[in-house]
């Protein structure tokens, strides 16, 4: 439903329950959009083949490598209720005790928005994403434009 006003910039990784594929979240003043991400290691390459870089958290994680990641760049806004809202959007311990069979039969609004068709193996055609964006085209570049001008301006000091 849309982030703070005063939230300036937001990026990060995401898990969806039930895609094996992660998200990648971004934003930056009115504008955002989630894009499909890589393959998660877990459940798609076999333990002994993850790279070697991988932290030990991950290869010993129940799920592995599936996580949610997120920075929230801004200023005055209310980092509690956003935490909140955020946490709305996780599953509950009895639905994550279902597990995975039991996600991928779930309705996902990311594979049709994100991959493009509602086929719950959609997450396999990462190379074909498409994003979505809050703002039609025409205005994108503005938005950019006078955040990035606005930022300029307040760490010379201005208001």
């Amino acid at each position: 439903r849309g982030l703070d006003d005063h939230i300036l910039r937001s990026k990060g990784i995401l898990w969806v329950a039930g895609m094996e594929s992660s998200l990648i979240w971004h934003q930056a003043g009115s504008t955002g959009g989630i894009e499909a991400g890589t393959r998660w290691l877990h459940g798609n390459v076999d333990l002994l083949n993850w790279p070697k870089e991988t932290p030990p958290e991950y290869r010993e994680a129940p799920y592995g490598d599936m996580r949610q990641e997120l920075v929230f760049i801004g200023r005055n806004f209310n980092k509690e209720a956003l935490k909140r809202r955020l946490e709305q959007a996780l599953v509950t311990g009895p639905e994550f005790q279902l597990g995975p069979d039991s996600w991928s039969q779930w309705p996902n609004p990311f594979r049709e928005r994100v991959f493009g068709h509602n086929d719950q193996h959609a997450h396999e055609r990462a190379s074909s994403t498409a994003s979505w964006k809050r703002r039609p085209a025409s205005t994108r570049g503005r938005v950019l434009g006078k955040t990035a001008r606005a930022l300029r301006k307040r760490k010379r000091g201005g208001s």
